[in-house]
């Protein structure tokens, strides 16, 4: 799959433009973060947002033709491939005021993501892995165990485990749900950066679950 993504993002010089399915999708996102956040408040709020070209079998097998013959063999076993035009588009935006005493803003990218489809039809429902990069600022006058206000920034890498079910409405329109365990290096609470404290004080975990609306409509790629 690496080496398919590969040859996509690294056309040759007789690389020709080529017309597949561009799925843009957005929707509403609850973060859950264990610990003394979630004792404080259980749910933040955001947005998840993707960007991806879609080459589904169908598209796969239109192209064939114009994919390098050492790459037939391996697109075949394959149902689909998405491929991000850039991986500094973030996949997650946190936006959630003080709704009693806690407010948190940040933002997330997924570089890379390997999924594992579990059903294809009529419906599709697959697991995935991906490597996650987290930072969001937080406030707050009441998280337990503190003695004052609280305010921090948390900065960490992270591995996604996850599961998503994409329903199709028609060819050009989707809505999907997803749960992802987002499992960080911890960083205390109120702490600064480069501090790390056992699970019980820090952020570690971030539980996910999302909702998007997608729309596809056809866009040239270079193959």
């Amino acid at each position: 799959m690496l080496t398919v993504l590969a040859m996509l993002a690294s056309p040759s010089a007789e690389a020709k433009k080529v017309k597949v399915p561009l799925d843009i999708g957005i929707g509403p996102a609850f973060h859950m973060m264990t610990g003394p956040v979630a004792a404080d408040q259980r749910w933040h709020y955001g947005v998840v947002l993707s960007v991806e070209a879609v080459l589904d079998k169908k598209t796969l097998k239109r192209l064939r033709k114009k994919i390098p013959r050492e790459y037939r063999s391996a697109i075949k076993q394959m149902d689909e491939v998405r491929v991000s035009p850039s991986i500094f588009i973030p996949d997650t935006i946190i936006f959630s005021p003080k709704s009693d005493s806690t407010s948190v803003y940040g933002i997330g990218f997924q570089p890379l993501r390997i999924n594992a489809p579990l059903i294809s039809d009529p419906f599709a429902l697959k697991g995935f892995a991906a490597l996650r990069a987290t930072y969001f600022y937080l406030a707050s006058d009441s998280l337990p165990g503190s003695t004052g206000a609280v305010e921090m920034h948390f900065l960490r890498p992270a591995v996604d485990v996850g599961a998503e079910l994409e329903i199709p409405l028609s060819d050009t329109v989707l809505i999907s749900g997803a749960w992802t365990s987002q499992v960080h290096i911890p960083q205390s609470v109120g702490g600064r950066v480069g501090e790390i404290d056992d699970l019980e004080n820090s952020i570690w975990h971030i539980g996910q679950a999302s909702g998007k609306i997608h729309y596809r409509f056809p866009y040239k790629i270079n193959l």
